[in-house]
């Protein structure tokens, strides 16, 4: 026990001997009428606290006072220590005012003095430099930063602030100074704010942190002057809370109608003042109050006979206020949930005849804060329905929490009748669900897979998948009385309170296949419709006239068979589609070539042909013979060129060539005829005194070039697209033929 004063005030502190047992609940007592030599006397008072498990795995002294303050700047050599009064702002070392629970020797005594007429905030930085021997100590961020402050209850502010791996300063939020007497601040680095001090960014970076010292300011109403006291600057790992996983409550450990129920919380959203029950009272009855520890052996006159708890002597109620709505709640302490967690209760309306049921909710609301806030929307109904009706005996509510597995919460029982009575619930128990098996199978075995089998609680959400195998589909699942529960492959249900068995029936699966002809018109297939899987399919084509046909291909364009009637076993494809593919049948027709006069020349390229194929035909003049022109059937002229070509018509065609016999005498060269320019580049014209018949021209290979038939004096030649070179000219009039060179140039 230490006692330290504080502004005429005597500061108690306890500081146990030995480590306090997690999991436990402790009540504080002081007694009423303890006077001190300020004449401050205690008023009777108690709180409770509920100690959690959260192992510190690591702890690393930065600087325990103990050996000086020396490292530690004066406040006012920090530069941004501003607004103080210097005979009231010091550092010194303190050997009274020291924390026990870490055996120290000596804390830091930090004194103040704002001066109150400057225009910013007060403000002073406790310097700690990098070259002092305790900033060899580094830490990084998954480390929390504690430090034991001695409050003043000024209501000014103080922080931690440190370097990072950066060396950018970094600040905790500030902490009001709101309490008296030792206190552990600890900075989480790792989950707590962090604001950006002078070249900090708000962000902790990199590694190796080490201390700049502690912050102090000013605030609005704050005390002038004051001191504070650090003692056991540290850093430390620990784990995570240890929440527990199971609860155990019946109300034998509470006062007899006691509305203190901590560590559960009560809320009576109304307040309002409560019904006196028939027949029987006991104390608060009448009383505003949310929940009572009720024992019906000591009521007036006792009721245990007629509502004897479930275990126990005890249990709770909730009784009707006199507004007609109610809206109370019981709240647990946090748990965490497993996987096979389960919350059992017992409830019960006092009477139905004369009253309805009782109604109530059942809710849950994930929360691992350290202090609890009470917000109805923070919460979620698990309870079926608007609300559950108690019967008037004894009921077991169960609900399953595993889908919450590695969570932390509280559930709730939220009182909401209507004009009623007394509500009674006892025995709350959370723990490992009893277990249910959950058995599956495929019907037939070779029909597919049924998974999700396994052991399950009561209320807990499973999900069963049928797999069909291939050439199956799946029908249906079925309990063991044969009651069709679902038609879905994939069906989630909440596991019932017993051992369950279900089966996956399937059947064996149609497909479709689909026949198609290309060139549509080409022909007819047979054989289409639905097939089981592995069934023996056997499709046929027939031609339309005209067609003849390749092969059977599938939709990916892979040749399946060659033979128009076509044997497989059916895939297990839906609309598995083939296509008979056809090919027109060539149409083959004659072309014959004649020459005219028989004697004057030869024809090449007589034949037969498919229609639509280029034809290719020459005439070749006999000695003393020129070529003239080609005709058809009709006379008709169809090319002056001894080589003709054109695409072969779906009939048989006949052509003439035309050949002449060269007549008269070789005119004398420039005799009747002019030819000019020579050489020439785009054109040349030829000017004769005689009649022109027709120009031959050859190249000198031999090879014939054109033939023209002129029936003209005057003809001028393009000859742009010749070739560069030597021609010769053949000039056939009615005088005569006449030979002439001629050039083309560029």
């Amino acid at each position: 026990l230490q006692h330290t004063i504080l502004n005429e005030q005597s500061i108690l502190h306890f500081f146990p001997t030995e480590d306090l047992v997690p999991g436990n609940i402790y009540t504080v007592y002081v007694a009423e009428g303890l006077s001190d030599m300020f004449f401050n006397e205690t008023e009777a008072f108690s709180y409770q606290f509920l100690l959690l498990d959260q192992p510190v795995t690591q702890t690393t002294v930065i600087d325990n006072f103990n050996t000086g303050i020396v490292n530690w700047w004066h406040p006012d050599q920090a530069g941004q220590t501003l607004g103080i009064i210097p005979e009231l702002t010091y550092r010194v070392n303190n050997t009274t005012y020291v924390n026990h629970s870490v055996s120290s020797l000596q804390s830091m005594e930090l004194g103040y003095g704002w001066d109150m007429g400057f225009s910013g905030i007060p403000y002073i930085r406790q310097y700690l430099p990098p070259t002092a021997s305790q900033n060899q100590n580094r830490f990084n961020i998954d480390n929390i930063l504690q430090v034991y402050v001695y409050g003043d209850g000024s209501n000014n502010e103080f922080r931690l602030v440190i370097r990072d791996g950066l060396n950018q300063l970094e600040a905790q939020q500030w902490i009001t100074i709101d309490w008296m007497g030792w206190k552990l601040v600890s900075w989480d680095l790792a989950n707590d704010p962090v604001f950006g001090w002078v070249n900090g960014n708000g962000e902790l970076n990199g590694a190796n942190f080490y201390m700049d010292g502690f912050h102090l300011r000013y605030a609005e109403g704050g005390a002038e002057s004051g001191k504070l006291y650090f003692d056991h600057l540290h850093f430390v790992k620990r784990e995570e809370v240890q929440y527990p996983t199971t609860l155990f409550e019946n109300w034998q450990d509470y006062d007899d109608f006691t509305t203190e129920l901590f560590p559960w919380i009560t809320v009576d959203v109304e307040g309002d003042v409560t019904w006196n029950p028939q027949g029987f009272t006991f104390p608060g009855s009448g009383e505003p109050y949310a929940f009572k520890v009720m024992n019906p052996a000591e009521t007036t006159p006792p009721i245990n006979g007629n509502h004897p708890a479930v275990d126990g002597d005890k249990y709770l109620i909730a009784m009707m206020s006199q507004a007609t709505d109610e809206n109370k709640w019981l709240i647990s302490p946090q748990l965490k949930a497993t996987d096979v967690t389960q919350l059992s209760f017992y409830a019960k309306s006092i009477e139905t005849n004369n009253f309805g049921p009782e109604r109530i909710r059942v809710l849950i609301s994930l929360d691992d804060d350290e202090t609890f806030q009470f917000d109805p929307d923070n919460f979620i109904v698990i309870s079926d329905g608007e609300y559950i009706e108690v019967p008037g005996q004894w009921t077991q509510y169960q609900y399953y929490l595993g889908d919450h597995a590695g969570e932390v919460y509280r559930f709730a029982i939220q009182y909401v009748s209507h004009d009623d009575y007394m509500l009674m619930l006892d025995k709350f128990e959370v723990g490992a669900a009893q277990t249910y098996a959950l058995t599956l199978t495929a019907e037939p075995s070779e029909g597919g897979q049924a998974t999700g089998a396994g052991d399950y609680a009561a209320g807990q959400e499973v999900t069963v998948t049928a797999t069909p195998a291939t050439g199956f589909a799946f029908h249906n699942w079925v309990d063991a009385d044969g009651n069709e529960m679902s038609t879905s492959a994939t069906y989630t249900f909440s596991m019932p309170g017993n051992d369950l068995s279900l089966t996956a029936h399937f059947v064996p699966a149609t497909y479709n296949l689909v026949l198609k002809v290309s060139p549509e018109d080409a022909g007819t297939t047979q054989g289409e419709g639905s097939y089981f899987f592995n069934e023996e399919v056997t499709v046929s084509t027939t031609a339309n006239d005209g067609f003849e046909f390749l092969h059977w291909r599938n939709r990916d364009g892979d040749i399946m068979s060659d033979e128009q009637e076509y044997t497989f076993p059916m895939p297990a494809m839906n609309n598995f589609e083939l296509t008979a593919v056809y090919q027109e049948i060539p149409q083959f027709y004659t072309v014959t070539l004649t020459a005219q006069p028989e004697e004057g020349g030869a024809v090449y390229g007589e034949g037969t042909y498919e229609a639509g194929e280029t034809i290719y035909t020459t005439a070749a003049p006999a000695d003393n013979y020129i070529f003239l022109r080609w005709t058809n059937e009709e006379n008709e002229e169809v090319s002056t060129n001894t080589m003709y070509s054109f695409m072969m018509p779906a009939e048989d065609i006949a052509l003439i060539a035309h050949f002449q016999l060269e007549t008269g005498i070789d005119i004398p060269a420039g005799q009747g005829i002019k030819i000019f320019p020579n050489p020439a580049r785009s054109q040349i014209n030829i000017e004769s005194d005689y009649f022109i018949d027709y120009i031959t021209v050859t190249d000198i290979t031999g090879r014939n070039v054109a033939t023209v038939r002129v029936d003209d004096y005057l003809h001028t030649f393009e000859t742009g697209n010749y070739p560069r070179g030597l021609y010769l000219l053949r000039i056939q009039t009615e005088k005569g033929t006449l030979y002439k060179k001629i050039q083309i140039i560029e």
